[in-house]
């Protein structure tokens, strides 16, 4: 039985207009009261979340997308889309609530990161979906996630591990999470369905920083300490130069007019204009 068939709800009530004013007023009424509820049945949520998502009821409630509707909701952002992504997955692998509830949020969240679009060694993964949500009950968490790396291909070099660093918390605070911000703000980015921008994962940030600092030649140099305070007095001297002589301009064209004016003296080895690694 199909998830709209759960929920009494039909299948080609995709626009909100041809959806009954009182089963809108219901969904909405039912998830604010389970999400303030203290004890509360996820997967009941999980299930009235997918209605709003797939029937666009969100729309009737005065909100553009379900992206808007998700952030007024007063749990995180995330849930409100990885519970529906679990409703989706579960229904497009044909596995009905009795059958993947019992499996746990935990291991849902990992099965549901699977594209049931995509293929596996020749076998469509909405099988494979399918497959590991009735046999996860008998697996640990890890056995699950390793499955699901195995599908993806993350195995090998390929394989996503864990980095356990302990920090002073001040650090963590002032330092570590602003800088992985930093990082995610000057990333490429992703989209989700409705055209989102997703922020790239703290690990990603990391990736990023470490690359950064191993491709500067400014900390990968063997040059004594002596010739890169020289080098710097150089390059300060050779910038300031630059910029005196360069005419007001269109910010835009700031870079084509330094490379130009480099391009003029070239008796600056540019392997000199290092900006030394020690602090002055």
């Amino acid at each position: 039985m199909s998830i709209e068939e759960q929920l009494g709800v039909e299948e080609p009530a995709a626009i909100v207009e041809s959806v009954e004013g009182a089963r809108v007023a219901e969904v909405r009424r039912r998830v604010n009261k389970l999400i303030k509820a203290s004890n509360v049945n996820t997967f009941d949520l999980a299930e009235l979340l997918y209605e709003v998502k797939t029937k666009g009821y969100f729309s009737a409630w005065g909100f553009d997308s379900y992206s808007t509707y998700a952030k007024s909701l007063e749990i995180k952002y995330s849930k409100a889309y990885y519970l529906v992504q679990i409703v989706a997955r579960m229904t497009a692998a044909g596995v009905s609530r009795a059958e993947y509830e019992q499996v746990g949020l935990a291991k849902l969240r990992v099965i549901a990161t699977l594209d049931p679009e995509t293929e596996f060694e020749g076998t469509p993964v909405v099988l494979l979906i399918a497959e590991l949500a009735r046999k996860a009950g008998q697996m640990s968490e890890e056995e699950v996630r390793a499955e699901v790396d195995r599908i993806k291909g993350k195995t090998g070099e390929q394989e996503m591990v864990w980095l356990n660093i302990h920090i002073l918390k001040t650090a963590r605070e002032d330092i570590a999470k602003p800088a992985l911000a930093l990082a995610k703000k000057h990333m490429a980015q992703t989209e989700d369905d409705d055209g989102n921008v997703l922020e790239a994962s703290d690990g990603r940030a990391l990736e990023m920083i470490c690359a950064n600092w191993l491709a500067d030649v400014n900390f990968n140099n063997d040059l004594p300490v002596e010739e890169q305070r020289q080098n710097l007095v150089m390059y300060i001297r050779t910038l300031q130069g630059l910029l005196n002589a360069m005419p007001v301009q269109d910010p835009n064209q700031t870079d084509t007019a330094i490379t130009d004016a480099i391009a003029d003296n070239p008796e600056i080895p540019l392997s000199d204009l290092l900006i030394p690694s020690w602090n002055l």
